[in-house]
């Protein structure tokens, strides 16, 4: 009896392994990567003859000028510039790394709720398919296709906002 559990147990497994590898991946998926991986560096190269080419022609090739402060910047220490000695507001290190640390916090936040949106959707996928559905196409294109991609659509919608 309990060899019988883990055979049925096994066997959900690897039928749940077998949707998510399906729901993910089919037949043309590494000829769209391939294809992808084209166009990025063609585009990349394509975008620096581009700008090589408006650069040499504006005449700004070698251009390089330091950006004078905004109105907006308030510096709180001045600290003399070791190249021109002359002196200039600095804004403090620890003031800089306080706001990187919450930068990075937020990024890192908005990344995990990306991943739970994502993983959410493919898990509903397979559970609809696992639970609802066993072997009916109709509610497996219903659930699988049509209702998980309105989920997607709307994380997407809500995350970027």
């Amino acid at each position: 009896n309990n060899n019988m559990f883990y055979r049925a147990k096994k066997n959900l497994v690897m039928n749940s392994i077998e949707i998510i590898k399906n729901a993910s991946d089919n037949i043309l998926t590494p000829y769209f990567a391939f294809a992808i991986c084209v166009w990025g560096t063609i585009f990349l190269e394509v975008w620096k003859r581009k700008q090589a080419t408006l650069s040499y022609k504006w005449q700004v090739d070698h251009f390089d000028m330091a950006e004078p402060d905004r109105p907006q910047f308030y510096g709180t220490k001045a600290e003399e510039d070791r190249y021109t000695g002359k002196l200039v507001w600095m804004y403090p290190m620890s003031y800089r790394m306080l706001k990187y640390s919450v930068s990075t916090s937020v990024l890192l936040l908005m990344m995990f709720l990306v991943i739970i949106s994502v993983t959410s959707v493919i898990l509903y996928r397979v559970y609809s398919n696992i639970s609802w559905c066993g072997e009916d196409a109709k509610c497996k294109t219903i659930h699988g296709t049509v209702i998980a991609t309105l989920l997607n659509t709307i994380s997407i919608m809500i995350l970027g906002w």
